[in-house]
This record gives structure tokens, sequence and C-alpha cells, in this order.
């Protein structure tokens, strides 16, 4: 049999490192989208200014589009890592009160 081992603060921690990964991406990519759209002005409303910056705008686009579905992904996976601990926690201390509880009922 396997050994498992709960450990409530690790899975708080992990829930907060998800997220500031997830912010930083999308930061990343906010930052790297407003830069490409700040270059696309500079090339002009011509036909060719326009499909030059259609290769780079799109791409960018469907990125941010992207990231921000996974950063809301990611935030429900780390509101469900701090639920489990959570429920871990109170699990654990109902069993420890209902423990006592018993072993107050056997002792002499």
């Amino acid at each position: 049999m396997t050994d498992l081992t709960v450990v409530p603060s690790d899975l708080r921690s992990t829930a907060d490192q998800v997220v500031a990964q997830a912010t930083a991406a999308v930061d990343q990519v906010i930052a790297t989208t407003l830069a490409v759209a700040t270059a696309a002005q500079s090339w002009g409303d011509d036909e060719l200014g326009q499909a030059f910056a259609g290769v780079y705008l799109t791409p960018a686009a469907e990125t941010m589009e992207a990231v921000q579905q996974v950063a809301f992904q990611i935030a429900d996976v780390a509101e469900r890592l701090r639920s489990s601990a959570d429920g871990y926690d109170a699990t654990e201390e109902s069993n420890v009160v209902e423990s006592d509880t018993v072993a107050g009922e056997v002792a002499p």
C-alpha cells in the first residue's frame, strides 16, 4: 500500500504559485500584444501595411484570447486546491473532536 500524505499548507502554496505563474503569463502576453499593436500603427494604413500588420496582430490576438482562457482555468484549479486544503483541515479537525469524544466515553 502506498502512503498518502496530504499537507494543506502545501496545497495552498501550490495554488498561490499557480496563480502567480498565470498572472505572469497574462502580463507578458498583454505586453507583447500592446507592443505588436503599437508597431502595427507604424506599418501604414495602406493595403500592404494592413497585410503586414495582420501577420502579427492576428496571432497576438489569438494568443491573448487563449491565455485569458487558461488564466480563468488556472484560477479555478487554484481555488479547488485551496478548497481541498480547507476540506482536509475540516475533516481532520472533526476526526480529532470525534476521537476525543470517544476516548472520553471509554476512559474510566
